[in-house]
């Protein structure tokens, strides 16, 4: 960056001028020193320059700094049907054809045909990338490199693991990833919502000129048999698009500012339906404990943490049950104190059965955990009384008996062969019913299935992943007027629930990233054990947005009355 100021110097050879002349030449000499003091890029705006020659794309810079490596794209690997991995050899050299006049190139490849169509608009480059299966062979999967690019400094930016690589898919969000470059911004970003695919940025570690890949993959997400994965197959014949455009701008530039439009765009596609209106705090409440020095014979289940308990005699259940009354009246007085608008039950069933911590089916309590059932409705009484709202922890398995020959356990989760919305509408109705429960935290919201029947038949490991957000949606359509929280989110899945965030993980807020596509996106961010002090901005910030904060409600934790505090402050706006 060069400046050209006029010196002190210069200005004091000046010729001898009257007191008028001198206040008008003072403010010539203002105005050029503030014009020519301003940075030498300032002058002019930033222009996206792009080169296609017949071999194809040759150059592609942004003002001035060249950023391509290499143009032409290619196919990297498939996966065929069978689950057999071919990776394209580095050396073969497909047969290429380009159209100057279109921006159009084809390439022939052993198993197929991939065609790139360039369209560049102002700092925008659009490129559809279609890749046709031309094989006998059903393919399951492909990867496609579109360009290689080199960067003057090490690139930087939202979702970087270090300096690696940076990856976004596109499965109910929208693909972006960026990357800070030092003299300017560079955002690759996915234009179609409806095909699912992955984007990233690799380095290459190439040792003579080191880059980066920018890459494109299909990815399988979906399940509608909840056994085996769908797709995304691609037959004999068969064709998938890529639309994505690289999206260039100035240096420390964000994805708002690139790729805001975007995002807006999967809102219309997508609109929010969740309205719920109390941002007031949340009560975490854990009723047992898992550890061993807090289970006993008699407390099998490791109620309130006391090995004393005893739940296996009439006497020991009578005490039980006072305990657990007076436990639930402790823990309404915090709840007033912190101005909380209700609870969240993680454990009702008890924690009888590690590795199972949370069975998240209040169904279950009858066979579980018969002396809670027992209680169970004078317990929530105390809190609807109070007139707080009452949730519990919920899960879209199925508990199930464990082969005992084979498990320590005699409980099990069931993931697989059932529909996990039907699942937990019904454990949500359940609850609503008895207890007029209104707040449901969703514990491992997560799908399972096997990749290929291949797979199953050789009691292979099944794969998992993030329940999709049409899921969530249709929970949500099944079960309103309830608060649906989530474990893990997609993007998507804001239009119509929340999402579980803990402040020990990082999480303030909600993340930006989510906000760009629904700007009344809220998060319920629990701050149990977390560093309140250092984020505690951060936390008012996101409070007077509209996140929810839970704290720990069943005893006087530290972070109670800090939280109470952050309410207070987040109203003095």
């Amino acid at each position: 960056m060069s400046f050209a100021c006029i010196s002190v110097k210069r200005l004091r050879r000046l010729p001898v001028l009257t007191a008028r002349r001198v206040r008008a030449h003072a403010m010539v000499m203002m105005c050029f020193e503030i014009v020519r003091c301003l940075p030498s890029s300032a002058s002019a705006a930033a222009v996206l320059s792009l080169d296609f020659q017949a071999q194809g794309l040759q150059s592609v810079a942004y003002d001035g700094t060249q950023l391509l490596k290499k143009g032409q794209p290619r196919v990297r690997r498939i996966v065929w049907n069978t689950g057999e991995v071919f990776g394209v050899p580095e050396n073969y050299i497909p047969q290429t054809t380009f159209d100057e006049k279109t921006h159009r190139v084809e390439q022939k490849w052993s198993m197929g045909q991939l065609v790139c169509v360039y369209r560049p608009v102002k700092n925008k480059l659009n490129l559809k990338l279609t890749f046709t299966n031309t094989s006998n062979r059903g393919i399951r999967s492909v990867e496609i490199g579109v360009m290689d690019l080199v960067f003057p400094e090490t690139p930087t930016g939202s979702g970087w693991y270090r300096h690696l690589h940076c990856t976004s898919d596109a499965v109910d969000d929208v693909a972006a990833v960026i990357a800070d470059y030092g003299s300017g911004t560079l955002a690759a970003v996915g234009e179609n919502f409806e095909q699912e695919f992955r984007l990233a940025l690799h380095k290459d570690f190439e040792h003579v000129k080191p880059g980066y890949n920018l890459v494109v993959a299909t990815i399988a997400r979906s399940t509608t048999d909840f056994i085996h994965v769908d797709g995304p197959q691609l037959e004999p014949r068969q064709s998938v698009t890529f639309d994505i455009s690289l999206r260039f701008g100035p240096p420390k530039s964000a994805l708002g500012d690139l790729a805001r439009d975007v995002f807006s765009g999967y809102e219309r596609r997508y609109p929010r339906v969740l309205q719920w209106a109390d941002r007031r705090p949340i009560a975490a409440l854990m009723l047992a404990s898992p550890a061993e020095q807090h289970r006993s014979a008699t407390n099998p289940r490791g109620w309130l943490n006391d090995p004393k308990i005893d739940v296996t005699t009439p006497k020991g259940k009578a005490v039980f049950r006072k305990k657990v009354i007076a436990w639930a009246s402790r823990s309404v007085s915090q709840c007033r104190l912190r101005g909380a608008q209700g609870v969240i039950v993680w454990d009702i069933e008890g924690e009888e059965f590690p590795p199972i911590v949370f069975v998240g089916d209040p169904r279950m309590l009858p066979q579980l955990a018969p002396e809670f059932d027992a209680v169970a409705d004078e317990f929530f009484k105390r809190f609807t009384d109070a007139g707080l709202k009452t949730g519990i922890c919920i899960r879209p398995s199925r508990i199930a008996r464990s082969n005992p020959s084979k498990a320590k356990s005699q409980w099990r989760h069931n993931h697989m062969a059932f529909d996990p919305v039907e699942e937990m509408a019904a454990k949500i109705q359940y609850a609503k019913k008895r207890w007029s429960c209104s707040l449901f935290y969703i514990d491992s919201n997560v799908t399972w299935a096997f990749a290929g029947k291949e797979v199953e038949s050789r009691r292979g490991e099944p794969e998992s992943w993030v329940m999709r957000a049409h899921a969530m949606r249709r929970l949500a359509t099944l079960c309103p007027d309830v608060l649906i929280i989530p474990e893990h989110q997609y993007t998507g899945y804001y239009s119509h629930v929340s999402g579980y965030k803990e402040l020990r993980g990082g999480f303030a807020s909600t993340p930006e990233r989510v906000l760009l596509a629904y700007r009344d996106a809220f998060s319920v961010i629990n701050v149990a054990d977390g560093k309140l002090a250092e984020r505690r901005a951060d936390l008012v910030r996101a409070v007077r947005r509209g996140d929810i904060l839970m704290f720990r409600g069943w005893f006087p934790s530290r972070e109670n009355a800090m939280v109470q505090s952050i309410y207070r402050e987040a109203a003095d706006k």
